[in-house]
């Protein structure tokens, strides 16, 4: 019996200092500067949009899904989103993580 190979690391991965120290830190000098990134959409629909068409791993992802589990992962996503509504729309605060290197 054959077993599937270990999924691929997750890009958001990379907002992890100790992931970025094990892929980096034998060549570089590594500093760390997080930040927030304020998002606004005006619907939870607009998100998605967003979300399925200009971020890479959730547009490759619902590319490759069948209908029924797009519809799910969409509803997923949604009620993600419906957490930050307000009078003006969605306000979303995204953490970020800026890697610097500086060679050894």
């Amino acid at each position: 019996m054959t077993s599937s190979p270990p999924p691929a690391a997750s890009p958001l991965a990379w907002g992890e200092p100790d992931h970025a120290r094990w892929l980096l830190g034998a060549w570089f000098e590594l500093q760390f500067e997080p930040g927030i990134n304020d998002a606004y959409y005006e619907t939870a629909e607009d998100a998605w949009q967003h979300y399925s068409h200009g971020f890479g791993p959730i547009r490759s992802l619902a590319e490759r899904l069948p209908s029924d589990r797009l519809a799910a992962l969409k509803r997923d996503v949604d009620a993600y989103h419906a957490r930050y509504a307000s009078e003006a729309g969605l306000h979303i605060k995204r953490e970020y993580l800026v890697v610097i290197g500086r060679r050894r």
